[in-house]
């Protein structure tokens, strides 16, 4: 396993949903580690081996793992509004529009 750690959104299938716990700790064993979490809605945020992505997408009641995209814009951002819920809500509607990924 290398050390070469990305962000991760992972996304749980609507009828895993009342097992989220058992999926989360499921991802945990394979390494991920989460900076944010959407338990309600089923999305998980943070960090993964890269060589992990294959068996966290395996994972059952995964429904999707997405690597985290970056933009810049050249707009100043003068409030939150922009900030880091609004990145996991974008993350969260691309996983249930694409699943599998």
């Amino acid at each position: 396993m290398t050390l070469n750690r990305v962000r991760v959104a992972i996304g749980v299938a609507d009828e895993a949903l009342e097992r989220i716990p058992d999926v989360f700790r499921d991802c945990r064993a394979l390494g991920f580690r989460a900076d944010s979490t959407l338990m309600g809605v089923g999305v998980f945020t943070g960090w993964a081996d890269a060589d992990q992505l294959a068996a966290l997408r395996a994972v059952p009641g995964v429904a999707a793992v997405e690597l985290e995209r970056t933009a810049r814009t050249d707009r100043p951002r003068c409030d939150d509004r922009n900030g880091p819920e609004q990145d996991v809500a974008a993350s969260y509607l691309r996983l249930k529009r694409n699943p599998k990924r």
